[in-house]
C-alpha cells in the first residue's frame, strides 16, 4: 500500500499563491500604467500646445506664452489677430471659398 506524502514546498507555492505578493503586484502594474500615461498625455501637450506641463514652462512653438496673474496661470496666443480668425471662419460659413453660399430651404438664409 502506498502512503501519500507532503507536498513540496515549491508545489505548494505555485498552487496557492503569496496574497501579499498579488497586492504588490497589482500596485506596481497600476502604478505603471498611471506612469505610461503621465508621461503620453505631457508628451502630447508638449506637441500640440508646445508647453511643458512637467516643468511648468512654455517652449518654442507657434502658441506664445505670457505669465497670468498667479504662480499656475499661463496665457497662450496663436500668434493670429481674432479677426483674422474670425474672416477666415466667415469665409467658410458663408462659403466664399467655394464660389457661393449654400440656401437652407427652410428659411430661405444663406448659410
Amino acid at each position: 500500500m502506498t502512503t501519500a506524502r507532503e507536498p513540496s514546498q515549491s508545489a505548494v507555492k505555485s498552487l496557492f499563491p503569496d496574497r501579499e505578493f498579488d497586492r504588490e503586484a497589482s500596485y506596481s502594474k497600476a502604478l505603471n500604467m498611471m506612469k505610461e500615461f503621465i508621461t503620453a498625455d505631457a508628451e502630447g501637450m508638449r506637441a500640440k500646445w508646445n508647453f511643458d506641463a512637467v516643468n511648468d514652462r512654455p517652449l518654442d512653438g507657434a502658441i506664445k506664452w505670457e505669465k497670468g496673474d498667479d504662480r499656475y496661470t499661463w496665457i497662450g496666443y496663436s500668434g493670429k489677430s481674432n479677426k483674422e480668425n474670425g474672416e477666415a471662419i466667415e469665409a467658410k460659413v458663408k462659403g466664399e471659398d467655394e464660389g457661393e453660399g449654400i440656401k437652407s430651404e427652410e428659411n430661405g438664409l444663406e448659410v
